[in-house]
């Protein structure tokens, strides 16, 4: 499993390093501007996205990775504006029922919405062009805990496998069960009836991943892992990395000035 896209452009000649930094830069701008600040938020999606363009990365895929992640975000966000009482409101009536909405809170989901999905757009392009070696090699570069790294990069290895489990145990209750006529027949008893067995497998393959951890660990054991896991060593920043990184910080800090001074 891999989200490394193989191609050529701006992004991939760029050192693992100082593409983290201008993931933290971007977070922090979109993060510390006032809420409301649309300009700033255009003009940040139109350098994202011209960056995706010169490094001739798939468009449609990378649109598809950022909103489906979002979606989870969407769902927590939605009922703000029918939960909070912030005027002036807008009506929506139905028969003898009315739904009344927060014009200002519905503002306010549409920014945060902005917001996350411009960090989410900043990871995708930083993964699709960055190999999931080098990004943790480069964590080791920033000192982060080594059993921080070490937990994150098992989880993402084996994640594959687990998917793999997840597919053939569907396969399997596909083939083996049949559901009853009334099941096929209402759309609700179908849905019912999915979300029922969905459960258990998920049940099992939990189980199932517990046991198949310690069998991979005690593997792991018998094969001299020591705690470490060996990856490529960076060399030292040159001179054009501390620039690279210089001007980002730079970047971020106009971006920032210039947001506030736009919201006076």
């Amino acid at each position: 499993m891999s989200l490394y896209i193989k191609s050529s452009g701006f992004l991939y000649s760029l050192d693992t390093r100082v593409k983290w930094v201008a993931v933290v830069v971007i977070a922090c701008i979109v993060l510390s501007i006032p809420i409301f600040t649309w300009a700033i938020y255009i003009l940040l999606f139109s350098i994202l996205f011209s960056l995706a363009i010169a490094t001739q990365l798939p468009v449609k895929k990378v649109f598809h990775r950022t909103f489906l992640i979002e979606v989870p975000i969407l769902l927590v966000l939605l009922p703000l504006p029918f939960v909070e009482k912030t005027p002036p409101y807008f009506f929506i009536s139905w028969a003898d029922w009315y739904i009344r909405i927060s014009q200002p809170e519905l503002l306010r989901i549409l920014a945060l919405m902005l917001r996350s999905w411009l960090v989410i757009f900043t990871m995708v392009l930083f993964t699709m062009t960055t190999t999931a070696d080098k990004i943790f090699s480069s964590l080791i570069a920033f000192k982060v805990p080594a059993i921080l790294i070490n937990i994150i990069q098992l989880m993402w290895r084996y994640l594959a496998l687990f998917s793999e489990l997840a597919r053939s145990m569907s396969a399997a209750r596909v083939l083996r069960s049949v559901p009853s006529e009334k099941h096929l027949r209402n759309r609700f008893s179908r849905v019912g009836y999915n979300i029922k067995y969905t459960g258990s497998m998920i049940g099992s393959m939990l189980v199932r991943a517990f046991e198949r951890s310690e069998r991979i660990y005690q593997a792991m054991i018998l094969r001299g892992f020591d705690g470490n896991i060996r990856t490529i060593q960076y060399p030292t920043m040159q001179a054009t990395q501390f620039m690279q990184i210089g001007f980002l910080l730079i970047f971020g800090l106009c971006f920032i000035i210039g947001a506030y001074g736009i919201n006076r």
